[in-house]
Order: C-alpha cells, then structure tokens, then sequence
C-alpha cells in the first residue's frame, strides 16, 4: 500500500488519488465501496482541470442523458446541479482536503520513521479547497467573492502581488480587462470590494 500513497506529481493521477482516498475513506468513515472513492476521485481532479462551475454542471448532465439516469431533462439539470454543488461545499471544499491533511500526517510519521520521502499532499489539496486560485487570492474568497470568478481571473493577476491590499488595488485598476471573463453578477460582487 505504500507505493500507493506516493503520487510521482503535485496533481495525482486518477488511481493515485482513488487509492488514497479509498484507504482515508475505508479507515475514517469505515466505507467499504472503492467506487465511491472512485467517484469522488474523477470528480476532485475535474474540480482541478475545470475552467467553470457551469462546465462541471454540464458535464454531469451529459453522463446522466448518456445513461438515461433520470426520466426528464428537467430533473437530469436539478440533479447534475444538486450533485455537483454539493460535491464542491462537502467534498472538494471540506472533506477531501481535511483528510488528505490527516493521512499526509499519518504518512510523514511513519515514512520519515523508516527513511522513506512521504511526498506531499498540500498543493492538491488547496486546489480542491480553493478552486484552483492563487494563494494570494485567497483574500477574495474572503470578501465573499464566488470561487468560479476567482478562477476566471487568477491568470490575469500577478503572483508576485503579495498583500491583500496589492491584489484589490491591482483588481480595481484593471477592472476593464478583468471584466471580460465575469458574468454581470461577478461584476458587481467584485465592484463593491
């Protein structure tokens, strides 16, 4: 099992992560399903490759219809929003994270105690969190500002802006450049920090 829990990469692949997620679920929440890891493992590195919220959405909807999962459209679009919103506040945003933390304690312990590199799980792990921003936009998750925005802009924003203050100056300074990519609700979030 150990070669299991090393990823060669920050960002895992998809049987490294499902097999770290099946032991964390197996040993903490007693979960005996390796599909439901395997699930929750696609959905966690779609979360990381994602440009959007909506693509998500639509990617869901895609497989329910591709399945015949759900009778009528409008029930496949209620679900495959239910699914994935939920997937983001519970799983991507709370319970992958604080687990992945838990197991990489686990992990460091035991392999540096057998001269063994543990590698690391933190990068990923804030990815999932924080929706692939930058750390140091992490001051707009803060301010209320909607994580599919913060996505749509972290490229245009300078890494090297290091106080919160710098990247809210630098954001209402470039507002116009930065506007192209937002939805008008977006906006107005953004405008009133």
């Amino acid at each position: 099992m150990r070669d299991a829990l090393v990823w060669k990469k920050t960002v895992p692949t998809y049987l490294e992560l499902s097999n770290t997620l099946w032991l964390v679920y197996k040993c903490l929440e007693g979960i005996k399903s390796q599909g439901y890891t395997n699930r929750l493992a696609a959905q966690s590195l779609i979360w990381v490759e994602s440009d959007s919220i909506k693509g998500m959405i639509s990617r869901q909807y895609r497989y329910y219809a591709s399945k015949e999962i759900f009778k009528d459209d409008t029930t496949r679009k209620e679900k495959a929003i239910s699914f994935v919103l939920s997937f983001l506040r519970k799983d991507a945003g709370y319970k992958i994270p604080k687990y992945l933390g838990v197991i990489q304690s686990i992990k460091e312990y035991v392999y540096k105690s057998h001269g063994i590199t543990p590698g690391d799980y933190s990068f990923f792990a804030a990815l999932l969190e924080n929706g692939q921003a930058n750390e140091n936009l992490n001051v707009l998750v803060d301010l209320g500002i909607p994580t599919s925005a913060i996505k749509k802009i972290s490229k245009k924003i300078p890494e090297s802006l290091e106080t919160d203050q710098q990247v809210i100056q630098y954001i209402k300074k470039n507002m116009d450049d930065l506007s192209s990519k937002l939805d008008q609700y977006e906006i107005d979030l953004i405008n009133r920090i």
